[in-house]
């Protein structure tokens, strides 16, 4: 499922502030002060490199820009003048998040509470979502467990102990965080996410879904269809969700529901080549060979290593009468097969969404 992004950063002279609703986050400053502000620092430094406090004014300025790898590279220079500035480890930290760098993130989360601040609730929430990006399940549930006696309702810990539960295998411990989370939306009772915030409505889309897919990889596909409506409900723009609707209706026979989801997920992201497989198995099924065509041939395109999928083809060029397509995919299909140390191939009926 995605990564966790809605975490409300605040780059403000080192302090972050992660209110419960996890709204956008502020500018610093405003961006035609921020952008002046980088050019007279970056004046400055270039006279007298040797300023610690202007290398992270400057990694401020920038992250207000939106300059998120510059940040992190002027908090860096900063850090190496003057380790001591926690303002800096804690922005380093932030700004690596902010560009995806969750090993980095956590690492600088982790020295920041070491070194001046080791029970900074926001802090260690923020290095616990960023094992969880890792999928570091223990990890990240020791550091959300540590929150529990100063925490009364925040949703991002409830998602975090719901999500790594679920990926240590604690399904039921998972159940119990997911239940917390859902009545922090709703109060007490009411349907799965009433009335709760769209933010809290994506982390309970998000864990539902996170559930599914563990009972789906357990063979449990009546449960995991379920899971998957849930968080359809809470969340229909989720390409992950609605590419794994798609794909279990269409091993159960729902071919109108199954092609519904599909051109949701394709139509969330227009690339990506899973939809199109299974659009084209689904076509294939139905009696639609020509139609099946294009569809797996981009797919095949995009997974040059999928043995079945090449298997497919070739069945469908002997099919469709073109001879010589069809020993095109059979030298593909036999080279595939020669080679020693290949790569697992992503079958055409596995539960695999990819990008």
């Amino acid at each position: 499922m995605r990564p966790i992004l809605a975490l409300g950063f605040i780059f403000c002279l080192g302090r972050c502030a992660l209110p419960a609703q996890m709204p956008a986050p502020p500018a610093v400053h405003p961006p035609s002060h921020s952008t002046a502000a980088i050019e007279t620092l970056q004046r400055a430094l270039g006279r007298d490199p040797a300023h610690p406090r202007a290398w992270a004014n400057l990694g401020n300025a920038q992250a207000a820009r939106g300059q998120f790898a510059a940040a992190e590279a002027s908090y860096r220079q900063a850090l190496a003048l003057a380790p001591g500035l926690a303002a800096a480890r804690l922005n380093l930290a932030l700004a690596c998040l902010k560009n995806g760098e969750y090993a980095a993130a956590a690492t600088e989360f982790q020295r920041y509470r070491q070194q001046f601040a080791p029970n900074d609730f926001r802090a260690t929430l923020l290095q616990a979502s960023c094992e969880l990006n890792l999928k570091h399940y223990p990890r990240a549930l020791a550091l959300a467990r540590r929150l529990l006696p100063a925490a009364r309702r925040n949703p991002l810990l409830d998602y975090i102990l719901a999500v790594a539960s679920y990926g240590a295998g604690h399904i039921a411990a998972g159940n119990r965080w997911l239940r917390r989370l859902d009545r922090q939306s709703t109060g007490t009772g009411g349907a799965p996410g009433h009335a709760a915030s769209p933010q809290v409505r994506r982390l309970l889309a998000d864990a539902e879904g996170r559930l599914a897919l563990q009972l789906l990889h357990a063979g449990h596909t009546t449960q995991a269809l379920s899971r998957f409506q849930q968080a359809e409900a809470l969340d229909p723009g989720s390409y992950d969700t609605n590419f794994y609707l798609g794909f279990l209706y269409r091993q159960r026979g729902g071919w109108s529901k199954a092609e519904t989801y599909l051109r949701r997920a394709l139509a969330l992201r227009p690339r990506a080549a899973s939809p199109r497989l299974q659009l084209g198995l689904l076509e294939l099924t139905t009696g639609h060979p020509r139609q099946a065509l294009p569809l797996l041939r981009y797919a095949a395109r995009r997974q040059p290593l999928n043995v079945s999928l090449h298997a497919q083809l070739a069945q469908l060029y002997f099919r469709l009468r073109r001879p010589r397509q069809a020993a095109r995919e059979q030298a593909r299909l036999r080279r595939l097969l020669a080679q020693p140390s290949r790569p697992a191939s992503t079958s055409t009926t596995a539960a695999k969404a990819q990008p």
